[in-house]
């Protein structure tokens, strides 16, 4: 009797060890799927990061060039304005990913 009891036992243990195994694997499969997800979204805001500093530095060429008609307070707003977007972009896209 005891023999069987302890067969049923572990044959018990084996399929809750099988469903955990199954389990697991259903669970990497979707955390690979995030981590993908948010490797893309990262890399897209990086890239949009990357054209506002190329757009800002772009703008300040033109500026000191003589090419466009603004006064260097307009100037210094529009820079302070951009520099400050593109720390926002940082800080949002840091909040994302602390909050993955």
């Amino acid at each position: 009797m005891k023999n069987k009891s302890s067969k049923a036992v572990i044959a018990q243990a084996k399929a809750d060890c099988d469903k955990l195994k199954k389990q697991l694997s259903v669970a990497k499969v979707e955390l690979s799927k995030s981590i993908k997800n948010y490797k893309r979204e990262s890399d897209q805001v990086l890239k949009d990061i990357a054209k506002q500093k190329a757009d800002l530095i772009k703008f300040i060429k033109n500026h000191t060039a003589g090419k466009d008609k603004l006064t260097e307070s307009q100037f210094s707003q529009q820079v302070n304005g951009e520099i400050m977007s593109i720390g926002n972009s940082f800080t949002e896209a840091l909040k994302t990913l602390t909050e993955a």
